[in-house]
């Protein structure tokens, strides 16, 4: 969105003549008086255009910066920006920044138990709720939230075909507990200004293993959640994460490394 304050449109940088007959080819770093198709003006100074060329991000004189669609402009400032471009085949052609803001919330379903002489044997799947709000004043478009779940996969509930009944696997005494992962993504739909999009993660199974109904032998442990926001191109928006002190000490790729869960032998 094309954003202004009151009276700075009258502000012009003394040494330009824009859209004049004999009007000098545009220079890099100077400011140009910038209009909109709906006669709103603005004195500032390009500093890129978007990859996808649709943007550019200007600075106004009071200090303050921020992107506009180029065809929000008049016809004489499209122009003004790719004589810009030619100009100035050097210049840094920059992404649009964005400020996100992703809330995490961890949620659990209801837990299935089995029995057999000795032990209560429990499943439980926990999962994340996720939200991400675009605090910029730029529309999101085409992004992509990645997320990856971990846990230590201490036990294993499995069901017995043979016996018809319920057991578990643990991982020996003389073993490190090892981590698991589950990871997804979704595509995001466009997000305006204070847009949100709500996602519920796939769930880790954690599994937990009691001796004589109360007395816990044996459990999983959820370490926690990483998530980031993408664009196509790989451009990482945001980063963020939930517990534990062993999942924030993990980088991305480390976590998204673990493998899937499966049988701890």
């Amino acid at each position: 969105m094309f954003r202004f304050l009151p009276g700075l449109g009258v502000l012009v940088f003394a040494c330009l003549s824009v859209g004049i007959a004999g009007a000098q080819a545009p220079v890099a770093g100077e400011f140009h008086e910038f209009t909109s198709k709906t006669g709103q003006k603005v004195t500032a100074r390009i500093l890129g255009i978007s990859a996808d060329k649709r943007q550019v991000r200007i600075l106004r004189q009071d200090g303050q910066e921020f992107p506009t669609e180029i065809v929000l402009l008049s016809l004489d400032d499209q122009q003004f920006i790719k004589d810009w471009l030619k100009e100035s085949p050097t210049a840094t052609i920059t992404p649009v920044s964005f400020r996100l803001e992703v809330g995490i919330t961890k949620s659990l379903r209801p837990s299935e138990k089995h029995r057999d002489d000795f032990y209560t044997m429990e499943t439980r799947d926990q999962f994340y709720r996720l939200v991400v709000r675009n605090l910029s004043r730029e529309t999101l478009e085409s992004a992509v939230l990645e997320y990856v779940i971990a846990w230590k996969d201490a036990v294993e509930i499995v069901f017995n075909e043979d016996d018809q009944d319920w057991n578990y696997r643990t991982t020996p005494v003389d073993e490190s507990v090892k981590m698991v992962k589950k990871a997804g993504s979704s595509p995001l739909e466009a997000m305006r200004f204070n847009g949100e999009a709500a996602l519920e993660t796939e769930a880790a199974r954690i599994d937990k293993v009691y001796y004589d109904g109360n007395e816990l032998y044996r459990e999983d442990e959820l370490l926690g959640i990483k998530v980031r926001v993408k664009l196509p191109n790989g451009t990482i928006l945001h980063e963020s994460e939930s517990g534990v002190a062993a999942m924030t000490a993990m980088s991305w790729d480390e976590a998204a490394g673990l493998p899937e869960p499966g049988s701890v032998r």
